[in-house]
């Protein structure tokens, strides 16, 4: 099991899950199997996006 981390540089502009999962869909190489998003400031927009593939 193989886990990848974006922080909130890349994702501090992005407020709707919908649009998180779209972007990060195209950032993706191989196959997902499960993916959360967290929030990790109440204040700001910024997100840890945290996948992981199966493997």
């Amino acid at each position: 099991m193989t886990y990848f981390v974006l922080g909130q540089q890349e994702l501090s502009f992005l407020r709707d899950f919908n649009k998180t999962v779209i972007i990060i869909n195209q950032l993706l190489i191989g196959q997902t199997t499960m993916f959360t998003l967290y929030k990790v400031d109440k204040t700001a927009a910024f997100f840890f996006f945290i996948y992981y593939e199966e493997g």
